[in-house]
Formats: C-alpha cells, sequence, structure tokens
C-alpha cells in the first residue's frame, strides 16, 4: 500500500490577488475647516487690527486726535516633508498572476499626506505662535517673539466641574463643552464655522455624562449614531490625532500627572494654512538597479492667528 502521509506537501496556498490598506485615517479632515492659502513665498504672513476704541470728542474747535492702530503680525514658516517607496524591476514578474501592489502603495501614500496636514493644523492650533514685535527689525527683517499658547483664558483643565461643585478630573464633560460655548461667545467669536475635535473617547465619555437632559441626550445619541455632526452651535469632528500629555496643572493650580487628551475647539477664522502644490514623480533609476521610484513631496505651514478664536480642552483618559 503506497504511502501518502507526505502528500499535504503538494497542497497548493490559496493566495490573495490583490493587497489591502489596513485600517487607517484615510480621508483629511482639518484643511477644509480652517482659512486655507496657496503657498506663494518662503513663509506666511498674517496681518491683525486689534479692535479700537473711539473716544469723545472734545471741545468745539479743538485739534483732531489720531488713535494708533495695533496691528500685530504673524507669521507662519513652511516646511518640507516627502514619502518614497522602491519597486524592483522583477516585481511584476515575480507576482505572477498577483497584481501589483503598486497603485495601493500610492493609496496608503495619499493617506499619510492626509494625516499630515491634519497633524500640522492641530499643531498651530496647541503650540506657540510667532509674532512680529513692534517697529523691530533685524537687518532688515522684523524681529519675532514667540506667544504660548494662553493657558490662562483659553484652557479648560480636565478637573473643570460646574460652579459649586468638587473639581476632580474627567473626560468631556457637557460642562466642558457649555464652558467652552461660553468663552467663544464672551470673546465674540464668530457664532458661524465653529469646531470642536475630539476622539471616539470623548463622544462616549458624552454619552455617561449624568446631567444631560433628556432633549440634550437625544442629541448626543444623534452625534454618536452619526445623524447629526453639530451640538451646541459646534461641527464636531472625529480625530485620533490629538496628542496625548503625561502632565498638566489643575483648576488649584497644582501639577498631575497622568494622560490627558488635549482637544479642541476653533473658530475657522482662527487658524491659517497653507500648502504648495504636491509633488508627485514616478521614476526609473539607473543607479538603483532600475528600481522604481514613486516619491511625492509637499511645503506645509500654519499658524494660530487668533488667540480668542481657540479653546483648548483637556481630558483625563483614565476615566474614558
Amino acid at each position: 500500500m503506497p504511502n501518502l502521509t507526505t502528500i499535504s506537501d503538494s497542497y497548493r496556498i490559496q493566495y490573495a490577488n490583490s493587497f489591502e490598506l489596513a485600517d487607517q485615517q484615510i480621508d483629511n479632515r482639518l484643511a477644509d475647516t480652517v482659512v486655507v492659502k496657496p503657498q506663494m513665498g518662503a513663509s506666511l504672513r498674517e496681518n491683525l487690527i486689534n479692535p479700537t476704541t473711539w473716544s469723545n470728542k472734545g471741545a468745539r474747535g479743538t485739534a483732531t486726535v489720531n488713535t494708533d492702530v495695533i496691528m500685530p503680525v504673524r507669521w507662519g514658516f513652511f516646511t518640507q516633508f516627502d514619502h518614497s517607496f522602491c519597486m524592483d524591476e522583477f516585481d511584476e514578474v515575480n507576482l505572477g498572476m498577483q497584481v501589483s501592489p503598486t497603485g495601493d502603495l500610492i493609496q496608503d501614500q495619499t493617506a499619510g499626506y492626509n494625516r499630515l496636514r491634519d497633524d500640522v493644523i492641530i499643531g498651530a492650533a496647541l503650540n506657540a505662535a510667532t509674532q512680529s514685535t513692534a517697529t523691530a527689525t533685524n537687518g532688515g527683517i522684523p524681529t519675532t517673539t514667540s506667544v504660548a499658547f494662553d493657558t490662562t483664558n483659553q484652557l479648560i483643565k480636565a478637573d473643570r466641574v460646574p460652579f459649586g461643585g468638587t473639581n476632580v478630573t474627567s473626560g468631556l464633560t457637557l460642562d466642558k463643552v457649555k464652558y467652552t460655548k461660553f468663552k467663544f461667545d464672551k470673546a465674540e467669536v464668530s457664532a458661524a464655522d465653529r469646531y470642536f475635535v475630539i476622539s471616539a473617547a470623548e463622544i462616549q465619555d458624552l454619552l455617561n455624562t449624568t446631567e444631560i437632559s433628556n432633549a440634550l441626550y437625544n442629541q448626543v445619541k444623534a452625534l454618536v449614531k452619526g445623524e447629526i455632526d453639530s451640538f451646541l452651535g459646534f461641527k464636531f469632528i472625529h480625530s485620533e490625532r490629538l496628542p496625548l500629555i503625561t502632565s498638566t496643572t489643575n483648576t488649584a493650580g497644582a501639577t498631575i500627572t497622568g494622560s490627558f487628551r488635549q482637544c479642541i475647539a476653533y473658530s475657522k477664522r482662527a487658524l491659517v494654512f497653507s500648502e504648495s502644490p504636491k509633488e508627485f514623480h514616478m521614476d526609473i533609476l539607473p543607479t538603483q538597479q532600475h528600481d522604481l521610484q514613486c516619491r511625492a513631496a509637499v511645503s506645509l505651514s500654519a499658524l494660530r492667528r487668533l488667540d480668542t478664536g481657540v479653546v483648548q480642552i483637556q481630558t483625563d483618559t483614565s476615566k474614558q
């Protein structure tokens, strides 16, 4: 009787004939929510006009008194990014009947570019801005200073609770959303085009908020289901790109440690994003054994031009 115990060595392997992208953020989510300008120079300059105050005209026939208008200037500086991958000259024949992954790799490259754009915008919202100092120049070039994010007025701390409550760190509560709206309203930030960027965890936080009235709770449930995207005047945007920090200060001014997410709310006018046209090249490289190189490059910049139009909301991720 023939020995067939090794017949399994001849079994065929069923291979997929294509490549699939891993789960990831494919689209860009924030560029449409800020002011976008094409790159037209080595740096980005935004001219502001601070609020002015009228004065009493004074006695009849007196000289006119001109008011000095304060016009600060915010700067953005471009950073160049690129991404490249190569395909060997024999990949196509070696893959046999399998489809070449080149197209899928380009899709993956584009998805990374979209996430990069979001990261640059988030960084501009939370990091220090660059501003010209009045009349000061260095060889004809304006002298600049760093303007840190205003943690006194534009930060809602992780342990923020309604007045009269006991301060304890929390995720995203309804009170934090209401207080963000209050800050915008108090600063006369335009009621149009307000955005609130949060992760999936903060949406769940809202569902667990016990003080939500029935009407508001129904709105939050609709927000979670994707039936609506707006709540309390904000358009909510889901992003898992928001940074985490390991220490911060609480409402009492003491340093606390843990894991805190930096959510952001902003007015469209408050942030400016600029980019060059994206360069894309597919080249055969003779010096690299005639590999096919697929390379993309872009120049990006973003800046926070209106401090009152950006609020940072810290959430304690251990409560999520």
